[in-house]
């Protein structure tokens, strides 16, 4: 078990191909996972049954595992929504993923990032983290959260000390805060005064709403507490949209869209004292405390009203509103009093826009939102300390149970780090003792190392001074290992490991995936713990020097011990392997093995030896003696398909030699021989390794594959498989290919019997002529197990008799009345009897006569096959006459002839004395 979620591990740890084959890894994955999300397998931690694979678009994590096709869903990450304006917000995708395994307990930890208004001129972008014990317990956790409490209660501590980039630490924390709860802010109010008065076309009146919505959908998208009203003035004052209709951005446009145009005059001043009175007003939605505007979109003089406006303007309600106002048209700029009008209302000439025509009012688009983006307070040119932190981009879960967050965008993004530890209340933040430079991203990468008692807490910094920089920290000190090339990225990926796994950090590895000689080839930077002190090896860690666009480091990882030699082994991402040209950008897995000194300097990938008498290996494989058992399935029949491959090379030494077949879904492996097969069901292929790693020159290699139909029926009336083999010499070449073609039919076990009820009549010469009643009925035995239609069609010949069919079964048979014959034609998938009922009068006009009955039967041969159906089944009513013969005179004759004979007989009897002796015998008794 181990050694599989080793080895999916290593194998997953980046996607891509290798380029030399491993002589202690298995190259080809013990699984495929795969996902809609293009970015899932960027990242994958050990769980204990196989891998954890975060989702971070879609900010979901899986575990996979060897033993399942799909993976799982863990419930480790919060799905908090939250409405804006009507539509809902979601954490921003997954950027950190971290496991903590022992025997006792799974910890995970999940980060996402999620941006947040807390007020309006302040945005956040911060990490909510997700710490899950055994699948099962979930505790929330906001890191940057964390640190502003505890800010806040130093600085209420201290209010002397300015706050400074030093580690802080907080004296006790009471409970995290809520990433969805923002902070009390009334936000930003703004109505439009739209003219709406008849001297404004209907198109241009469309314009003037389509600006207005326009500027709503582009504050919106920046501003979160931002409200509109519109109100529209003519004949009429009356409000378009309130302020209380803002929670449904799709609602609040398809309104503003379906404003209608009063017309008639211009009102300006009596709109401007609506908003005033029926607008900006507690009971229909205004805050008080709310920054307050209004936007005037008008084409020309006012209309003289009720109210001035130099009264509207002077209104105690109008105090701290500022006013916008748009002219359009030559009504507005040919008129210094229409001018004079609009710069007073905007109270200042800078707040007042014009433009030639309503089509030209997206011109002032920009200026208008940078308008309202000033009033909120955005853009001030202060700096950032934890608004937008990022806390969370990177986490680690230590030995002992503490948690590591990384913070990237921390005081203008000069980073840090978080450490929460377990079971303790305190938090604190780890960053430079002195004024790091600016965007030096420490926090990029966090790990721990170590040895006793002791933990050291570790970070890169990939910006800083512009070659990067790792940073340890042990709670009282810290220390500092620089890059030695600008641009390297050094600091980027860490590594910790345990080699001899006796729980004590061995090594720190250092990836510096961006670190150029010709181009980005990338290296890993080796550092030993040695007392306590990170200490730079001798050597470092590098792939095959040809692959100049690698980016060899981009990923670490401490993969176990898979060569058996009880010492860990690393692996190491180069994602952008590819040859010069970057034609084919596959990457690679680089795998360094550990033993007692460290780790090996070479990785242990082994490129084969080639023996060939030309540069080039030119091996000969072909196909041609292969066969296939039959040309002819029969589904529910057929036992086996088998394939016979006899497999000889007569050139050069091949290299990987495989055959992979691909077979239609109606067959199923049954059975393999001759070579390593290996059965994909998913992709319908069989992969067979033919004598690897060599198939050696002058080699032989018989391959037997079996199969079985399914017990299915199969619409297709015929199938193929493909056999490709390749090899391995010049890359993935193929040697041969071959398609084997077959017919394809379903079974069906048939046969037809009739009977006849009577099926023989007498008839007495002389007699009357009666009619009979006849029954023929054919049965269908047998088994139609993929339910075939079958055509029955029964023939009754009429003859000179008079024969009359009653009745047929089934019903839904038809009956064809012909000029000599009835037909009835039945279609059945089930097999039923077929019963006919039929009236004949018969005639005596012959010694022997008979009536018949042909049943014949069909179906689809292309897709059905019947072995020994008899299609044709015959039955007969044979008709008998008895002779009646009338003979009075030779009985009398004969009467008389034998009266005659006794006379005759009796005078014989007397001449011969048989009456005498008698007679004779009785004196001759009494004379004694």
């Amino acid at each position: 078990m181990d050694y599989h979620i080793k080895m999916l591990a290593a194998v997953l740890l980046m996607t891509g191909i290798y380029t030399t084959a491993g002589f202690n890894i298995l190259t080809e994955p013990v699984r495929n996972f795969t996902n809609i999300d293009k970015l899932f397998g960027q990242t994958i931690i050990k769980s204990k049954n196989g891998v954890f694979v975060p989702s971070p678009t879609y900010g979901k994590v899986f575990e996979c595992t060897p033993e399942d096709k799909e993976c799982s869903t863990v419930d480790a990450t919060y799905h908090t929504e939250f409405s804006v304006k009507g539509a809902k917000v979601t954490p921003r995708p997954i950027t950190s993923i971290s496991s903590s395994l022992s025997e006792e307990e799974e910890q995970l930890l999940v980060c996402n990032q999620i941006r947040t208004k807390k007020k309006a001129s302040s945005e956040n972008f911060n990490g909510l983290c997700a710490h899950v014990l055994n699948k099962k317990e979930k505790d929330k956790i906001n890191p940057a959260d964390l640190v502003s409490e505890q800010l806040k209660r130093a600085a209420a501590n201290d209010t002397s000390e300015a706050p400074s980039r030093k580690r802080r630490q907080a004296e006790q924390y009471v409970g995290d805060a809520d990433e969805g709860e923002d902070d009390e802010d009334s936000g930003t109010e703004i109505a439009f005064v739209l003219d709406g008065s008849g001297s404004i076309e209907p198109e241009d009146f469309t314009r003037a709403k389509d600006f207005m919505s326009n500027v709503m959908k582009k504050v919106w998208a920046s501003c979160f507490t931002c409200n509109f009203a519109i109100v529209q003035f003519g004949s009429d004052i009356r409000t378009e949209l309130s302020l209380q209709e803002n929670d449904n951005v799709a609602k609040a446009l398809d309104k503003v869209n379906s404003i209608t145009q009063i017309g008639k005059r211009t009102k300006t001043a009596s709109a401007l004292y609506h908003v005033l009175t029926e607008v900006f007003v507690p009971e229909n939605g205004s805050k008080k405390d709310a920054s307050k505007m209004i936007i005037v979109l008008s084409d020309g003089e006012m209309s003289r009203t009720p109210i001035s406006l130099t009264e509207v303007l002077n209104m105690k309600e109008m105090e701290g509103v500022l006013r916008f106002a748009i002219g359009v048209g030559d009504g507005i700029l040919g008129s210094s009093k229409a001018i004079k009008e609009m710069t007073q209302i905007a109270g200042d000439a800078e707040r007042f826009f014009y433009v030639s025509n309503y089509a030209a009012l997206e011109t002032i688009l920009s200026k208008i939102e940078k308008s309202i983006f000033n009033l909120e307070g955005i853009n001030k040119g202060v700096g950032f300390e934890f608004e937008l932190a990022e806390a969370g981009f990177s986490s680690h879960l230590t030995h002992k149970g503490s948690m590591l967050f990384g913070a990237v965008g921390a005081y203008d993004w000069s980073g840090g780090i978080i450490l929460k530890r377990k079971e303790e209340k305190t938090v604190t933040f780890l960053n430079a003792t002195k004024e790091e430079p600016r965007f030096s991203y420490l926090g990029y990468s966090v790990a721990s190392v170590h040895i006793g008692t002791k933990t050291l807490y570790i970070s890169g910094a990939p910006r800083y001074n512009l070659t990067g920089a790792v940073f340890i920290f042990d709670g009282t000190d810290q220390d500092l290992i620089e890059g030695d090339q600008v641009g390297s990225y050094f600091g980027s990926v860490l590594c910790a490991l345990d080699i001899d796994n006796n729980q004590d950090t061995d090594y720190l590895l250092v990836g510096a995936p961006h670190y150029h000689e010709k181009w980005e080839e990338g290296k890993v930077l080796v550092y030993k713990l040695h007392q306590g002190k990170l200490e730079k090896e001798g050597y470092v860690l590098r792939g095959m020097g040809k692959y100049i666009h690698a980016r060899f480091g981009s990923a670490i990882a401490d993969i176990g011990d898979i060569d058996g030699n009880k010492y860990s082994d690393v692996a190491v991402g180069a994602p952008l392997e590819a040859a010069d040209d970057l034609t084919d950008i596959s990457g690679s897995i680089y795998i360094f093995n550990g033993f007692k000194d460290g780790l090996k300097q070479q990785f242990s990938q082994i490129p084969f030896e080639k023996e060939c008498k030309e540069l080039n290996c030119t091996s000969n494989i072909s196909l041609a003696n292969s066969t296939l058992s039959t040309d002819l399935i029969i589904i529910g029949s057929s036992e086996t398909l088998t394939m016979t491959f006899d497999l000889l090379n007569s050139g050069d030494n091949s290299y990987m030699t495989t055959l992979t077949l691909s077979y239609p879904e109606i067959l199923q492996s049954k059975k393999n021989g001759g070579g390593q097969c290996e059965v994909k069901k998913d992709e319908l292929q069989i992969v067979c390794k033919l004598l690897h790693p060599v198939f050696r020159r002058g080699a032989q290699n018989k391959v037997t594959i079996a199969w079985q139909p399914i017990d299915k029926k199969s619409d297709l009336s015929d199938g193929t498989i493909t056999a490709v083999l390749t090899g391995g010499n010049n890359g993935t070449e193929e040697l041969d290919s071959k398609s084997y073609d077959f017919r394809v039919k379903n079974a069906l076990e048939l046969q037809l019997t009739g009977t006849v009820s009577p099926n023989i009549i007498t008839m007495e010469e002389g007699g009357k002529t009666l009619p009979k009643e006849l029954q023929f009925s054919f049965k269908l035995l047998g088994e139609n197990k993929y339910k075939a239609k079958i055509n029955v069609t029964v023939t009754i010949p009429k003859q000179k008799r008079q024969l009359t069919i009653t009745s047929f079964e089934p019903k839904n048979c038809t009956k064809f009345d012909g000029e000599d014959n009835y037909h009835i034609e039945c279609t059945l998938t089930d097999l039923r009897d077929i019963n006919i009922k039929a009236t004949a009068l018969i005639h005596i006009e012959d010694a022997r006569e008979k009536i018949t009955a042909t049943a014949e039967l069909s179906f689809d041969e292309n897709v059905f096959y019947g072995k020994d159906i008899r299609k044709t089944e015959k039955v007969e009513v044979a008709i008998k006459k008895l002779r009646v013969v009338k003979s009075i005179a030779p009985i009398i004759g004969g009467s008389i002839g034998g009266f005659i004979l006794l006379i005759i007989i009796i005078i014989v009897l007397f001449k011969c004395g048989f009456f005498r002796r008698r007679r004779l015998m009785e004196r001759t008794a009494s004379t004694q």
